[in-house]
């Protein structure tokens, strides 16, 4: 097949979504919630919008069709994921020095510089006053809640990986975190998958003792 990207012909196969031709041909969309290993895609953090004739769709669920014309650097769409950022971040801790070595491995973090987002656009009451770390741990991981954006991936790893007990969501709406079901200890959670979720973290939510 052949699409439009940007302005320019490219060759497209057949499955693939306009994400995995992006990334072929060397163009940087943001993605938090995408994970390679995760079929289907959640696309909850809506920040790798582009936009295919006048309509704003998530690139990493939505596959290329024969002439297709996508824009993906336009401002319009720029100001988009910008948007998308600033949400996420209302409910996010915004002090990034309490992630220490977790800030290397931020994603949400180099998008937050690439994309100029304005931290407070959006900002709830509870983060603007500071709300406090809330971590657990296990033998070799730690998980703190206040630096989560919920995107899902550790769910599906911990679920793809057979734990007995696993990860899960709890609560709804801006109250919704992620939890270990029953009450159990993040050590009982992650026992067989901290390996691959740790480091699939988009964020320093998880991050290595």
């Amino acid at each position: 097949m052949h699409i439009t990207l940007d302005g320019r012909p490219v060759s497209a196969e057949v499955g693939e979504t306009i994400l995995d031709v992006a990334q072929r041909e060397g163009i940087d969309i943001p993605t938090l919630c995408y994970y390679p290993e995760i079929k289907p895609p959640s696309t909850s953090c809506l920040v790798c919008l582009v936009k295919i004739n006048g309509k704003f769709v998530p690139s990493c669920a939505s596959p290329v069709e024969d002439g297709m014309v996508i824009e993906s650097e336009t401002e319009e769409v720029h100001s988009m994921r910008r948007s998308a950022l600033e949400l996420l971040l209302s409910d996010h801790i915004s002090h990034c020095r309490s992630c220490g070595e977790g800030r290397k491995k931020c994603q949400l973090l180099r998008y937050i510089g690439k994309y100029k987002v304005n931290r407070q656009r959006f900002e709830t009451p509870e983060m603007s006053a500071g709300r406090p770390e809330c971590s657990v741990q296990s033998d070799r991981a730690v998980f703190d809640s206040s630096k989560c954006i919920k995107c899902g991936i550790c769910i599906a790893l911990a679920g793809k990986h057979d734990e007995d007990v696993g990860l899960t969501f709890f609560g709804r709406g801006f109250d919704t975190y992620v939890g270990v079901p029953f009450n159990e200890t993040l050590q009982k959670g992650i026992e067989h998958s901290a390996e691959a979720i740790v480091p699939a973290c988009p964020t320093a939510a998880l991050v290595w003792k």
